[in-house]
């Protein structure tokens, strides 16, 4: 592929990217379909057509789409989760089951050990068998390793849920005296999926250099000090001044605070207003992007928040912004969403490269 057509092929991508995150799905299959055509041997754009046709409840496309990336990429991660998804939606078990396996063995190799835990747990959940429970196991036995990561933990306390309900839903003390050691951020779940975060991942504090609105969904964290809470109306209304002042950055940085600390007391349409009146000023603002998806998590939408977060990693990927991966990294592992690397190094890689 000639650089003239790979930028063509990243701009495509970008667009559909950007069009599905804002729910424009029409003008996103459009600009992944212009994708697939400059590219067609590479397998992202199908598994995004597959992803924006299951958005739009277009069972038999998205499943075909996602068949023809892994013709082109056995091993592709998006398309194999989002077919494992579809199938499982479907309630076809045993299939979704197969794809979460498949999706368990590839993360694994790439080093990915909590995203290949989970993935194998979903395997197992969905259709019980010996092997696929001897995989969860060594799985978590691997993760054990793992328990100074909070990301580890949840994966691994998750695993047990299954493994072994009982012992996992003890107290500490019983855990502790059955030789199972469930590591950091091994609180009880929100709800069985473990959507919410754990706890020590769910302050709305910014630790230093960290942008305001990047933190999980949840209260506020209690510490020695923190900052006061703005009054929506006065604090709206000192944002408009500052723009009206050119002050881009005070404005900004005034909504995303405003933002994360509503939602975190819970008043998650006020948390919205201060989002909506950020998104003229930069719309692709990885920041603004990741308080709506804690906004969305928080209201229940977990799939959609995890969606969204999906989309923000291939963006990031695409224009090469490691900042912005790092940051969306960092909030899907306080989520508990699956990391939103991207599906295949070769996507993002030059074309000499490819």
């Amino acid at each position: 592929m000639s650089q003239t057509l790979y930028e063509q092929y990243k701009d495509a991508l970008r667009r559909g990217h950007v069009a599905a995150l804002r729910g424009r799905l029409d003008v996103a299959l459009a600009a992944y379909e212009e994708a697939a055509l400059i590219a067609p041997d590479r397998a992202l754009p199908h598994a995004s057509l597959g992803d924006v046709f299951q958005r739009l409840g277009r069972v038999e496309a998205a499943e075909a789409a996602y068949a023809v990336a892994l013709t082109r990429a056995p091993g592709d991660e998006a398309a194999l989760r989002g077919r494992a998804e579809l199938r499982a939606g479907l309630g076809n078990r045993l299939d979704a089951a197969r794809d979460f396996e498949a999706l368990a063995d590839v993360l694994e190799h790439a080093g990915r050990l909590v995203d290949a835990c989970d993935a194998a747990r979903r395997a197992l959940e969905l259709a019980e068998s010996r092997t696929r429970r001897r995989a969860v196991e060594r799985l978590t036995g691997l993760l054990r390793q793992q328990d100074a990561d909070p990301s580890a933990a949840e994966a691994l306390r998750l695993a047990l849920l299954l493994l072994e309900p009982i012992r996992a839903d003890a107290s500490d003390d019983a855990a502790a005296g059955d030789g199972i050691d469930l590591g950091a951020g091994s609180a009880a779940p929100d709800d069985a999926r473990g959507a919410g975060a754990p706890e020590d991942a769910r302050g709305t504090e910014s630790p230093e250099g960290h942008t305001p609105g990047l933190s999980a969904a949840g209260p506020p964290r209690t510490s020695p000090w923190t900052p006061p809470l703005l009054d929506p109306p006065s604090a709206l209304a000192s944002a408009e001044a500052m723009l009206d002042a050119h002050d881009v950055a005070g404005a900004r940085h005034l909504l995303l605070e405003l933002a994360a600390q509503q939602r975190g007391i819970g008043h998650l349409d006020a948390a919205l207003d201060a989002c909506l009146a950020l998104m003229p000023i930069d719309p692709a603002d990885t920041a603004l992007q990741l308080e709506i998806a804690a906004n969305q998590a928080a209201r229940g939408w977990v799939e959609i928040a995890a969606e969204k977060v999906r989309l923000l990693g291939r963006l990031s990927e695409l224009d090469d912004d490691a900042a912005a991966s790092e940051a969306i990294a960092a909030f899907a592992a306080g989520q508990g969403f699956a990391d939103p690397a991207p599906a295949a190094p070769a996507e993002g890689a030059a074309p000499n490269g490819a």
